[in-house]
C-alpha cells in the first residue's frame, strides 16, 4: 500500500512509502497502527473530506468516535473534544 498523504506530517519509509501519523502529547509522531492505517488510507481514498468513526483499533471497546478531518487533516475525539 502506498498511501498519499500522512495524517499532518509526511513520513516516507525507506521503501518509498509514506505513512499515516499524528502527533502526540510531547509533540513527537507516532504511526498508526496497519489496521488504523488501512482505515484511514480507504476513507481517504475515497474522496471522503470529513468522517466520523468509532472504528479505530486503539478505542476498541470504548465506543469513543473520532471526527476526520482530511483537510485540515486533523481527528477529534468527540468525547475529550481533543484535536490532534
Amino acid at each position: 500500500m502506498k498511501p498519499a498523504i500522512s495524517g499532518s506530517n509526511v513520513s516516507e519509509s525507506e521503501d518509498g512509502d509514506y505513512c499515516w501519523e499524528w502527533q502526540n502529547d510531547e509533540d513527537s509522531w507516532e504511526v498508526y497502527g496497519e489496521e488504523d492505517s488501512a482505515l484511514l488510507e480507504k476513507l481517504f481514498r475515497d474522496g471522503k473530506k470529513v468522517v466520523v468513526t468509532d472504528k479505530f483499533s486503539f478505542s476498541e471497546g470504548y465506543g469513543t468516535e473520532y471526527k476526520i478531518d482530511f483537510k485540515a487533516m486533523t481527528q477529534k475525539n468527540l468525547d475529550s473534544e481533543t484535536v490532534r
